[in-house]
């Protein structure tokens, strides 16, 4: 029978937290003891832009305790803004359309085997042809990390810079834009996202495009993308407050925009100049089943967003490019003794860790028994407590 061909956009999905801080994970005790266990602190860069000046600012939170990677934010999103189904061979090419994604990592244990291979140029399996297979002695029981990303709506966008015919723009309340009728496709914006959030459009997929003889053809994909998008009755489906995009042009996240001017439209009717919580509430905020995402004003003091995004658990990401995200990420707390499985690995510190002091004895999984684990050199060993801290799995 014909192997199946499954598609894997992310990648190898593995992080070594000391050479890729892009997250932030600590224990209940560390983080006890010190609210900023396991960020890793980069010192603030001299912006050369001018601050844009707001009364209003929109902003995100993630709180990456609560969230179980259960991706109803990614279909919420897609039922929303009329995002297509590109279907696996589009996903294989790597024209996926989602305006979020959820990362998923495997944490990497710590451990002087697996600190030799990784600190070697050669024997790093992180450069093997197939770095699961290299790593399957150490991905046995790891630790799995959920990651929503969507568009930061950065401060100082690195998108806006390089549009050449500014179909990108920055907002007055803080929103990166898109003007679809004058994008022209150059994708720099793209390439210039450090973030990886923008989608180019490379079909009609609202079209049906299959009756088309030459191009039925020469693109086969065009049958599956009307199926997927064009048989009746999926049009009703289609969202009559957000544009449908042709073929062409850049999309990304909007913070749902259609939301936010409903929100401000109902706030002139009723008589105010501010936004209160609640005011706006955007389609994954609305669908997460663990509460994980705020979404509000950052111009206010006293929302939901503008203190977590003031917590000392809220990590920006790629902080140290100045790009200034209008999305934090709250760190995960766990509970247990290890932020890895490996029970026989020594303190963090001992390698340059962010989060040193942890014990070298483990607990209970998430069904209260005691879990065997095995370290990369075959000794038993106790494994950590499976239950995530505010979420839990």
């Amino acid at each position: 029978s014909d192997s199946v061909v499954l598609c894997n956009p992310q990648g190898s999905q593995v992080i070594d937290l000391e050479k890729r801080t892009f997250i932030s994970i600590t224990t209940l005790d560390a983080y006890g003891q010190d609210k900023k266990a396991g960020i890793h602190a980069h010192p603030e860069l001299e912006d050369l832009w001018d601050d844009h000046k707001y009364t209003l600012k929109w902003g995100m939170a993630v709180d990456m305790s609560k969230c179980t990677g259960c991706s109803a934010c990614t279909i919420a999103c897609q039922e929303e803004n009329n995002i297509p189904v590109v279907g696996r061979q589009g996903m294989i090419e790597g024209r996926e359309m989602h305006w979020i994604r959820v990362d998923r990592y495997y944490k990497l244990p710590d451990n002087d085997t697996l600190h030799h291979a990784r600190y070697s140029p050669v024997s790093d399996p992180m450069f093997a042809e197939e770095p699961y297979v290299e790593m399957s002695e150490y991905l046995d029981d790891p630790r799995v990390m959920y990651m929503p990303v969507m568009c930061q709506h950065c401060e100082s966008a690195p998108c806006e810079t390089v549009c050449p015919v500014l179909a990108t723009m920055h907002s007055s309340d803080g929103l990166n834009q898109m003007a679809y009728n004058r994008c022209v496709g150059t994708r720099y914006c793209a390439n210039n996202c450090p973030f990886k959030v923008r989608r180019f459009n490379w079909y009609n997929y609202s079209t049906d495009r299959t009756q088309e003889p030459l191009l039925s053809r020469l693109y086969p994909e065009l049958h599956l993308h009307a199926r997927y998008n064009v048989a009746e009755p999926l049009p009703m489906g289609y969202n009559p407050e957000v544009t449908v995009r042709s073929r062409g042009v850049m999309e990304k996240c909007t913070f749902c925009v259609q939301r936010i001017r409903r929100g401000k439209w109902q706030a002139k009717r009723e008589g105010r100049t501010t936004m209160r919580d609640g005011d706006v509430v955007t389609a994954c905020q609305q669908s997460c089943p663990a509460n994980a995402i705020s979404f509000g004003n950052l111009m206010d003091a006293e929302s939901d967003v503008a203190k977590l995004h003031a917590h000392e658990r809220a990590v920006e990401p790629l902080g140290e490019i100045g790009v200034g995200s209008s999305v934090r990420y709250m760190t995960r707390v766990i509970h247990g003794t290890r932020v890895d499985l490996e029970a026989e690995a020594k303190p963090y510190s001992a390698h340059g860790g962010h989060a040193a002091g942890h014990d070298a004895k483990g607990g209970h999984d998430a069904k209260g028994h005691d879990a065997k684990r095995h370290d990369a050199k075959g000794h038993d060993a106790k494994g950590g407590h499976e239950t995530t801290h505010g979420g839990g799995h």
